[in-house]
């Protein structure tokens, strides 16, 4: 499965890459999913959950919305 990032909105809204300490937000497939921490730390916990809810076995690609 390959799982890719989009920080464009938030980009375009905050100026700036995502980065820091605080709540993350990501959206993917119809799904929102909420972590705290560093922006490292809030998408390594995104990929786990992608990982988890995931149908065993998929192959496919996921991008994920981060949130702004």
């Amino acid at each position: 499965m390959t799982i890719e990032f989009s920080d464009r909105d938030y980009i375009w809204t905050y100026g700036h890459s995502p980065r820091g300490r605080g709540w993350w937000w990501f959206f993917f497939e119809g799904q929102e999913f909420t972590a705290s921490g560093t922006f490292t730390e809030a998408k390594r916990a995104c990929v786990k959950r992608i990982r988890e809810v995931a149908p065993k076995g998929y192959q496919g690609h996921v991008i994920v919305k981060v949130g702004t």
